[in-house]
């Protein structure tokens, strides 16, 4: 995994309310309270002290915890969970979070690094697209799309995901572009997008407006070829004036094999370099 900046913590008063919510993580499979194991209720406490106050580190590792049912489980989980510092952050936890989800989880959250922070991300296009990717492994007389949705939700309670709401289509998204009346939108948490990128770093290729941060993969207006599309690009978004002849122009000296090709504004210019799309 590449590096990712670390960030300074937001510390709530007192640890009740983080208690809370990794208690009703870790513990959501039992119907009452007397149910817990008391050896791993008496275990929460540590496990508070791991989140220092955040919590999305709290919502974190409690559902890392949920699926762990010894003493043992926990501890590894507790160790392993570095104490979140003003240096660190909150990103191990994070980064733990997500080594514990399923192999093809990972891919699906990961994949999400293709989208630029804050942008409201269409949740049926998405699943259609990991769907595309192959990331969703087939079961017996169930839909690819019903378990692409079950995964969602899965990472959405993990709080990988966030504002997740209904939009109503506007007039011309149903008459020019065919959308459906409502769709269903979320956006990525940025930490989590740091995450994500941190797996795809040099796969990802976004070509926006105003210059970012998201290192070697952000370009700006004019940007240099190597900046933003080096050949190990395999999933771009563009998001910029002419996104056809920006694409163009940078694929004249390079040939990333291109695996997803994301565009939000239109274009009147042709793709050029057919041949250099052969992986889509």
């Amino acid at each position: 995994m590449g590096t990712v900046e670390a960030y300074k913590l937001e510390v709530l008063g007192g640890g009740q309310y983080i208690q809370e919510i990794i208690e009703t993580k870790a513990f959501n499979r039992f119907k009452k309270e007397e149910e817990r194991p008391a050896v791993l209720v008496n275990m929460v406490d540590e496990i508070v002290e791991r989140c220092a106050g955040s919590p999305l580190a709290a919502i974190a590792l409690g559902s890392v915890l949920r699926n762990k049912t010894s003493e043992e489980e926990w501890k590894v989980v507790s160790s392993r969970s570095n104490i979140c510092t003003e240096e660190s952050g909150i990103l191990p936890i994070l980064k733990l979070s997500y080594n514990d989800l399923p192999s093809h989880m990972k891919q699906c959250l990961a994949f999400c690094a293709i989208f630029p922070k804050d942008y409201e991300i269409d949740v049926e296009k998405l699943i259609q697209l990991w769907i595309a990717h192959g990331f969703i492994i087939q079961e017996k007389h169930v839909r690819l799309e019903t378990i692409g949705k079950h995964i969602f939700c899965e990472l959405a309670s993990r709080s990988f995901f966030q504002d997740v709401k209904q939009v109503q289509a506007t007039f011309p998204e149903i008459e020019h572009m065919g959308a459906c009346y409502s769709r269903t939108t979320c956006k990525i948490h940025d930490l989590m997008h740091d995450v994500a990128l941190s797996v795809l770093e040099k796969e990802c290729g976004l070509a926006t407006e105003e210059p970012g941060n998201i290192k070697s993969v952000v370009a700006t207006e004019e940007p240099s070829q190597n900046e933003w599309l080096p050949n190990t690009t395999r999933h771009l978004f563009l998001s910029c004036k002419e996104p056809g002849r920006k694409l163009n122009n940078s694929l004249v000296n390079c040939s990333p094999a291109i695996q997803t090709l994301l565009c939000d504004r239109h274009t009147r210019s042709a793709l050029q370099h057919l041949s250099k799309y052969s992986s889509l």
